[in-house]
Formats: structure tokens, C-alpha cells, sequence
């Protein structure tokens, strides 16, 4: 004879007890270990690829990159749509796909046509870059580090100091810092007119430029006991050295034919907080990390920061914490599950006058929440803004539902 559920937890009150606090014992473990996040796991239906072939031609590199790529990246599966876009600088490919495409398997095959690529493109594009974005890629923390001083020299500070304290930290995957002044480089500007009367070629100087600099491992010396590790360096180490560079066999130096300065290209673009620049600094989570501790772990190392005298000129302002809107959206869970509870109450008691079916409905919601939240940490769910407005919008329905079946069971 098949039991119903009703009739199962009538018969085997036990049973229904001690099942119904395994559930809860499991809700409490499932609410430590559930991952927080800010947005579930989507990954739209894109990727772009950007292919770099500097000091071309737009015609030239549509005619030998971008035709090329659209004829391989045109066989993909599941390929909805490309767009391409060709410059000086190289081509940007943008790779539409149906919704139900698995985008993993179309980013292996992107992948696969590049290699196929590779050996139709020329000798000058020696990389590929893919770009394929989701919900993981959004930062969890965006700030800005600001001071009046030397704008260039706190950058250096931020590189240097800032980024290798918040790579620690467990739970962050990668730091990104944007400027709005460029750094300065070394600059290397020729002189046409000198090239001319010299007969020189502007790509076989560029090509003595890149093999006069190396730092290169050439084998082991062995003495008796003792292995040594031999390496040729010829790296540059000043910009004296750069321009007493050997370009030509006759013995012409590079600074003989271009003026060689390490300065800072002119700036762009400007952005200021205050009449303060600075650098951005946006930090992004390991895939399985918990969001809310690792925003916690970031804040408490700018908070640090006033401490550290090589920081003592320097404000921070946090632009975006997924902490707080996380955390905003489980207060809102907690009070919606609260003002549910009490209203369910009153209201059943007022219309009834009974405790028995009262407090059934009132613990119903907790009980549905933690029944809830054992399933999704077991099917691989996240505890995210979307699950948690699902879940507030839940409560609302279980209140509804529970005042309307207890009010017909009693009549």
C-alpha cells in the first residue's frame, strides 16, 4: 500500500521529527558553506579576439588577417553572427552565438581556429587574444587611491606595494590598476633625414634592437662537486647603454642616427577626484571564493593603509563593494522572513483564535527556507542577488498559500 506524504508524517510521527531536524542540521552547514555571490554564473553568448599587427594599414590588415580569420572562425557550431573591425593597429573580431550554444566548447573551438590561423597569417602577428566575459570577470571591490603629490611616483607606490599586498589576499584572483597618466618609457625617435644619408633601412634597426638585448641560459660548468649555472646577459641596464648600441656593421651607433629619452607620453585623457589624481584599482575573486569575506579581507588592507608611512598622503574611496549589496539582500531576506512570520501570526490567530495551526504556518517559513537552502548548496548553487529576491518573492507566496490551505483545512 503506497503512503502519501500526509499520511506518511500521520503514521510515523518519529520519523517526520527526526527527518525534519536532519533538515535543519543540514540548512546550518548548507548557510556556512553556501559560496555568496554577487550575480549567479551566466556567460553571454560572445567572445571577441583581438589580433594585433601594429604599423599596418587597415587595407592590409583586412586583406591579410581579417578575411583570413572570418573564413576560419565562419565554420564554428552554433555561430550566429561576427563583426569585425580592422585599423592600424590589427582587427577586433567580435563572435555572436545562439543562446544555447555551450560556450566552453565554442571557446576550444575558437581556439582551435586560431591555430589553424596562425600559419596563413604573417610573420609579423605573433598573438591572439581572447576575450570572453562573465559574471566571474566583475569586480568585487572598485576603489581609487588618490594623492595631491607626485601623481607619477604614488602609481609606482600602487604597483609595487599596493597590488602584491592585495594578490595575498585569500580568495582574489587577479588586480587590475588603470591610470590616467601614462608611465614613463623609454622613447626612441629616429631621424629620417640621417637614415636617408646613411642608407638605412628603419626595419633592420629595429631588428638590431631586438636581438641586442638578452639574458639568455647557455648550459652548466661542472667543477669536481660543484655545478655552476652559466648565463649571457646583455640586457640594458641605462639609456647610455641603448644608444651606444651597435645598429650597422660599419660601427654606427643607435644614438648616432635617433635621440633616445625616458619620458612619459602625453596624456589622453585626465580624471581627478577632488583636483586629486591617482590610480583605479578594480580586484576580482577566484570562481569558488566567498565574496563577502574576501571584500572584508581587501577592506581591512585599506584600512591599513593611514598606518604605513609610505601611505600617509594617500586617500582611498571605495566606488563599488559587492559585500554591501549582498549583504543588503540577506537583511532583506531576513526581514521579509520576520514581518511574514509576525503578520502570519496575528492574522491567523485574529481570524481563528487557535495556536496550533497559528504557529504551524509561522514555522513553515523558516522550516521552507532551510529545506531550500539544503538544495541549492547540494545542486551547486549560490546564494546570489537573483536567488535571494527569488527566495524574498517565495515568502510572500508561502505566506498567502499557508493563510488560505489552514483557514479551508479548519472549515
Amino acid at each position: 500500500m503506497r503512503l502519501s506524504i500526509v499520511e506518511l508524517s500521520l503514521r510515523r510521527p518519529i520519523t517526520t521529527v527526526m527527518l525534519s531536524l536532519c533538515m535543519l542540521a543540514l540548512g546550518v552547514i548548507a548557510w556556512t558553506r553556501i559560496p555568496l555571490q554577487f550575480l549567479p554564473e551566466v556567460s553571454p553568448p560572445f567572445i571577441n579576439c583581438r589580433i594585433p599587427y601594429i604599423g599596418a594599414s587597415p587595407e592590409q590588415v583586412e586583406e591579410e588577417v581579417t578575411i583570413p580569420a572570418e573564413g576560419e572562425f565562419r565554420t564554428i557550431p552554433g555561430l550566429r553572427s561576427i563583426r569585425t573591425i580592422s585599423n592600424a593597429n590589427g582587427v577586433f573580431i567580435h563572435l555572436r552565438f545562439n543562446l544555447d550554444t555551450n560556450m566552453t566548447q565554442a571557446t576550444a573551438e575558437v581556439r582551435d581556429r586560431i591555430e589553424r590561423l596562425k600559419l596563413r597569417m604573417p610573420k609579423d602577428v605573433d598573438q591572439v587574444l581572447i576575450e570572453r566575459f562573465s559574471s566571474r570577470s566583475i569586480p568585487i571591490v572598485a576603489l581609487a587611491v588618490l594623492s595631491k603629490g607626485d601623481e607619477e611616483e604614488l602609481i609606482h607606490r600602487v604597483r609595487t606595494i599596493l597590488e602584491p599586498r592585495l594578490r595575498r589576499i585569500d580568495g582574489v584572483a587577479n588586480v587590475v590598476i588603470y591610470t590616467t597618466r601614462p608611465e614613463s618609457e623609454v622613447i626612441i625617435e629616429f631621424d629620417q633625414h640621417t637614415l636617408r644619408s646613411m642608407n638605412l633601412g628603419l626595419y633592420e634597426l629595429v631588428a638590431a634592437l631586438r636581438v641586442s638585448s638578452f639574458n639568455l641560459s647557455i648550459g652548466e660548468l661542472l667543477d669536481a662537486d660543484r655545478k655552476y649555472f652559466v648565463r649571457t646577459v646583455g640586457e640594458y641596464r641605462n639609456l647610455e647603454d641603448i644608444r651606444n648600441i651597435v645598429v650597422t656593421p660599419n660601427g654606427v651607433r643607435l644614438g648616432d642616427v635617433a635621440r633616445v629619452r625616458y619620458m612619459t607620453r602625453e596624456p589622453n585623457r585626465q580624471a581627478t577626484i577632488d583636483r586629486k589624481g591617482g590610480a583605479f584599482v578594480l580586484a576580482i575573486k577566484e570562481s569558488e571564493a566567498n565574496t563577502v569575506a574576501t571584500c572584508r579581507a581587501v577592506r581591512e588592507v585599506l584600512n591599513a593603509l593611514p598606518e604605513d608611512p609610505q601611505f600617509e598622503d594617500v586617500e582611498t574611496k571605495v566606488f563599488f563593494d559587492q559585500s554591501e549589496l549582498i549583504m543588503t539582500a540577506l537583511k532583506r531576506l531576513r526581514d521579509s522572513g520576520i514581518y511574514g512570520g509576525i503578520m502570519a501570526i496575528i492574522v491567523l490567530y485574529l481570524f481563528l483564535f487557535r495556536v496550533r495551526p497559528t504557529l504551524l504556518v509561522a514555522l513553515s517559513i523558516p522550516t521552507s527556507l532551510v529545506v531550500a537552502m539544503v538544495v541549492m548548496f547540494f545542486i551547486g548553487m549560490s546564494l546570489n542577488i537573483v536567488s535571494m529576491v527569488s527566495m524574498i518573492i517565495a515568502i510572500g507566496m508561502l505566506v498567502d498559500n499557508s493563510i488560505v490551505v489552514v483557514e479551508n483545512i479548519l472549515r
